[in-house]
């Protein structure tokens, strides 16, 4: 009988830590699938299983045990098979990219994530450059095709600097690829004959 109530005991105070973040209120977890980003090679097989996920109308979770806390984090990446193009506005996005974070096209180191964040957050659409309304904040997470051994404790930083800021844990991550833009290439030469 002791060994029962400290078993249950334990599973009640387990529960206690565990702790939400990005799950959408219309959304139950029972729809969500684990997500082990250490028993992936490199960031696109991570990227192909997060779209399978999702395009099966699944919720792709992230676990992290940190503290004797246990954060479940919720990615709100599209299925990009149902959706031909999604318009964005960059200035209600902060993306980490590697150990960098990048805002309107500007890199900064990933220490500055909270000042970037801070002032953001605190905009309230006066400056027409940072995010319109905390509401529309989007995270978007990628990776070269390197080591993801940095991308739990970025998400870890990143969900706890959120809340401390935001005060709630309504927080919106994508992870996806990073799009570098496109350079127009060079006019036809108009001496050249076919």
């Amino acid at each position: 009988m002791i060994v029962l109530s400290l078993f249950i005991y334990d599973c009640n105070d387990s529960k206690k830590n565990e702790e939400n973040y990005g799950l959408p209120e219309h959304r139950i977890d029972s729809l969500s699938v684990v997500i082990n980003p250490s028993k992936f090679d490199n960031w696109k097989s991570l990227l192909e299983k997060i779209d399978n996920i999702v395009c099966n109308d699944s919720i792709p979770k992230l676990v992290i045990k940190s503290n004797n806390r246990i954060k479940n984090i919720y990615l709100g990446n599209p299925c990009w098979l149902k959706y031909a193009c999604i318009l964005i506005k960059q200035k209600n996005v902060i993306e980490i990219y590697n150990d960098s974070v990048i805002k309107m096209n500007e890199f900064f180191p990933i220490d500055s994530l909270e000042n970037i964040l801070y002032r953001d957050f605190h905009n309230n659409g006066r400056n027409e450059n940072l995010l319109q309304s905390p509401e529309k904040l989007l995270f978007q997470i990628s990776y070269d095709q390197q080591s993801l051994e940095n991308l739990e404790r970025q998400l870890n930083d990143l969900v706890e600097k959120f809340e401390k800021i935001s005060k709630n844990r309504n927080i919106n991550i994508w992870f996806n690829e990073r799009l570098t833009e496109i350079e127009t290439p060079p006019p036809p030469s108009e001496n050249k004959t076919f």
